[in-house]
């Protein structure tokens, strides 16, 4: 545990210190701040439907990426508080804002673990919509992979686009 939280913060150094010019990077997607947005009316469980709108990563089948075109369905447990905003599942926990006018930015980042081949690949998430009304969301997402597989070195990005809507209690 200690070996992947050193790798972790190795991998955010570069990262950071390295900058990026895949318009995603580990800074725009931990420090986002809370927004205007008040109360907790947006909390939930959302069965949300994400569709692969490009695929940067295809080359590195071992990262396990589906294919352009490819939609994956999930359970997602949104979390207002405020301005605050939490996406738990997906992929990783995204944390960020929502404003008044109920547009969200959240992102989030950790370890890529699919197995012994794939070690070393931060992964840094965005994910940017708005809701609709309290029950249905949309956004557009994008995921930047950086690391090392084996011998090979990766940094490749992948974007996606995220239907949702609350489950029924």
């Amino acid at each position: 545990m200690w070996k992947q939280g050193i790798s972790l913060l190795s991998m955010v150094f570069l990262v950071v210190s390295c900058g990026s010019t895949e318009g995603i990077n580990f800074q725009s997607v931990t420090g986002i701040v809370p927004g205007d947005g008040a109360g907790d009316a947006l909390s939930g469980e959302f069965a949300v439907n994400f569709t692969y709108t490009s695929n940067g990563c295809a080359e590195h089948s071992e990262l396990e990426i589906p294919a352009q075109g490819t939609t994956v369905s999930l359970d997602v447990s949104v979390a207002q508080d405020g301005g605050a905003m939490t996406f738990d599942k997906v992929h990783v926990i995204l944390r960020g804002s929502i404003s008044f006018a109920n547009r969200f930015e959240v992102g989030g980042a950790d370890l890529l673990d699919v197995g012994e081949s794939v070690q070393n690949v931060l992964r840094m998430v965005s994910l940017k919509g708005s809701f609709e009304n309290p029950n249905e969301f949309s956004a557009n997402g994008q995921e930047r992979l950086t690391g090392s597989l084996e011998e090979e070195e990766v940094d490749c990005t992948y974007s996606f686009t995220a239907e949702g809507t609350r489950k029924a209690q």
